[in-house]
């Protein structure tokens, strides 16, 4: 039998910086002129992400070389 388990902890990520948008052309002029009319300005952003905390255990036992079972519970906040 193998035993596992892992505990992460909640994690809160500022991020900030510059947007740059770009086309990717796609041979018709009329519609990626029409596309391009509708990009925002490059410009500045900001977000935050909050990631949960997870913990997870879980229970193997090999059968064969060929099969092993597990079975996992998994917890997320």
């Amino acid at each position: 039998m193998r035993y596992g388990a892992t505990y992460r902890s909640k994690v809160d990520i500022d991020y900030d910086g510059t947007a740059d948008f770009a086309q990717t052309p796609t041979a018709n002029p009329v519609f990626d002129a029409i596309v391009a009319s509708s990009f925002p300005p490059d410009q500045r952003v900001e977000t935050a992400v909050t990631y949960p905390a997870q913990a997870s255990v879980g229970i193997a036992r090999v059968f064969s070389p060929a099969w092993t079972g597990e079975v996992n519970v998994n917890w997320t906040q």
